[in-house]
């Protein structure tokens, strides 16, 4: 909610899926969308890769030596990963 609240073009959000039903996070990747098509850039930090893979247009991942992007292939199509 405070995404538009407080308008930004650059909003990070820490584990946004967390302690949430099943409605909660179908409206939260519902409100993404929509920020996307307003092109607002978005950064989700989680720990759970299939989260960010249906939130997420490309996913990263942090280890102790950098920041990797990754290439999940599922069903045969290929997301590249940023986060």
């Amino acid at each position: 909610m405070n995404m538009y609240l407080h308008p930004a073009s650059i909003q990070i959000l820490e584990e946004p899926f967390q302690n949430i039903d099943e409605f909660s996070k179908q409206t939260i990747q519902q409100l993404l969308k929509n920020l996307a098509k307003e092109h607002k850039i978005i950064i989700l930090l989680s720990n759970n890769l299939e989260d960010l893979m249906v939130a997420s247009t490309t996913i990263h991942r942090l280890d102790g030596a950098d920041l990797h992007a990754l290439d999940v292939k599922e069903d045969g199509v290929e997301l590249k990963c940023t986060l």
